[in-house]
């Protein structure tokens, strides 16, 4: 049985890279009310990206995205609504439901799947990074076929790219399998903080 959303304070949510093997996901807990330019900020800081790019959700066939960032929205023949001044709870209020989040248009695109795992009716004040596996890609890097790639040189010697993909990471430390935990609870910590702080 599914908590009336009225009752609700939490969501706990689960995003997956799409078209990476092994998978990239990270499982954390927003508040239901959060707008989602501010759920774009969180899934930023949990799966590790440097928000220099453009991005979009794509909730029950409608599309969101900031107008500020996105001169895309003055078209008149092009549907897309303010982010700013959605909340994730006017969309999705199921256990299991699930929406698309693309980052990244022109190096990517980057897409994931985010979906509602649990929904809390106790009171659970501002972010939770719950748990999560294997380093975000580095920005710019060709989307999941150029970073499948950038794996396999780094790994094999023998190719020819490598070199010349080493030198493009200029100090990256490609840890894949490494996920910053800490880090992410960190930056959560300081978002909470800017957004939360004089309310509690």
């Amino acid at each position: 049985m599914v908590t009336a959303v009225a009752a609700c304070t939490a969501y706990q949510l689960k995003i997956t890279l799409l078209e990476t093997l092994p998978p990239i996901w990270r499982r954390f807990v927003v508040p239901v009310d959060i707008t989602l330019d501010r759920l774009d900020r969180v899934i930023q800081s949990v799966m590790g990206w440097e928000d220099r790019h453009l991005h979009q959700f794509t909730i029950q066939g409608l599309r969101f995205m900031n107008p500020r960032r996105n001169l895309i929205m003055l078209n008149p023949f092009c549907k897309i609504r303010d982010e700013r001044r959605t909340k994730l709870n006017t969309l999705v209020s199921e256990v299991g439901v699930s929406f698309l989040y693309e980052y990244d248009f022109t190096g990517g695109p980057w897409r994931h799947k985010v979906e509602l795992e649990k929904i809390f009716g106790r009171r659970i004040n501002g972010l939770k990074l719950l748990a999560g596996e294997r380093d975000c890609p580095p920005e710019d890097c060709g989307g999941p076929a150029g970073y499948e790639e950038l794996l396999q040189a780094v790994r094999n010697g023998q190719q020819p790219k490598r070199k010349a993909m080493i030198k493009w990471l200029e100090g990256y430390a490609l840890m894949s399998e490494v996920f910053d935990k800490d880090y992410v609870r960190q930056d959560l910590l300081e978002l909470e903080e800017l957004w939360f702080g004089e309310s509690r």
